[in-house]
């Protein structure tokens, strides 16, 4: 081999080993990288379930609310009801004793 073809070989090794390392520091940022998205996924899952609860529990309570006020409405009717049909048949009594007289 020719002192020019040895440094040549040289270079490349140099270069080849230098490549070499770049390579393996890649993949470990890519592995980081991955673990980190990884772990950032389950944490946005587990947000996401978290989120879910509250919010089938806050419908839940909705749901409970708009039952109540319901509920609340239609006694109030019925006692408005029932007024009215007192107040009707007071002037019933009164109209039934016009007439007696």
């Amino acid at each position: 081999m020719k002192p020019e073809d040895k440094e040549l070989l040289e270079t490349f090794q140099v270069r080849f080993r230098d490549l070499m390392t770049y390579i393996d520091n890649l993949l470990k940022q890519m592995a980081e990288m991955e673990e980190k998205a990884a772990s950032d996924i389950r944490d946005k899952d587990r947000e996401i379930e978290s989120l879910k609860t509250r919010l089938y529990a806050s419908e839940k309570r909705y749901a409970d609310l708009k039952t109540a006020k319901t509920l609340e409405l239609t006694l109030k009717d019925r006692k408005d009801v029932k007024q009215r049909v007192d107040r009707l048949m007071r002037e019933i009594d009164k109209c039934i004793a016009l007439l007696n007289e």
